[in-house]
């Protein structure tokens, strides 16, 4: 992959789509989000125009894809948030748990931090947890 060394350059590998995201149109990762190598250094390009466009990223702070599109290098859809308030939008997008039951609102305890719980999950893991320390306190000492 060739350098970049101008905006100019760089958003020439963009395809403006009427949503209003910018589409990379070159090279991805395996993961979807656009990589450009600018002046010699390989950037995320989201972060790289970003940061050409709007100025440095905060201190601390993480670029979220509001358009949910990894492929878009859009500043505007990039919201600066903290690692915490990042996480949280994302468990609030999952549909499903780890173990792939659905998340409804009648199967999903609500923590006091906000975190949403699977019930069928936590009640599993509650009736395990009350098998173990039932079994070590029948054990003779």
């Amino acid at each position: 992959m060739p350098p970049l060394n101008t905006l100019e350059n760089v958003l020439s590998h963009v395809k403006k789509l009427d949503n209003g995201c910018w589409e990379w149109i070159g090279y991805k990762n395996n993961l979807g989000y656009a990589i450009v190598n600018y002046q010699g250094i390989i950037w995320k390009a989201h972060r790289l125009l970003y940061i050409l466009l709007k100025g440095p990223i905060p201190r601390g702070k993480q670029l979220h894809h509001r358009c949910l599109f990894r492929g878009c290098v859009n500043p505007d859809c990039q919201a600066a948030l903290s690692c915490i308030a990042h996480k949280l939008i994302h468990k609030s997008l999952r549909t499903h748990c780890i173990n792939n039951h659905e998340l409804t609102h009648e199967n999903t305890y609500l923590t006091p931090k906000g975190v949403r719980i699977c019930r069928i999950c936590q009640r599993e893991n509650s009736k395990k947890w009350h098998r173990r320390t039932k079994s070590r306190l029948l054990k003779p000492s």
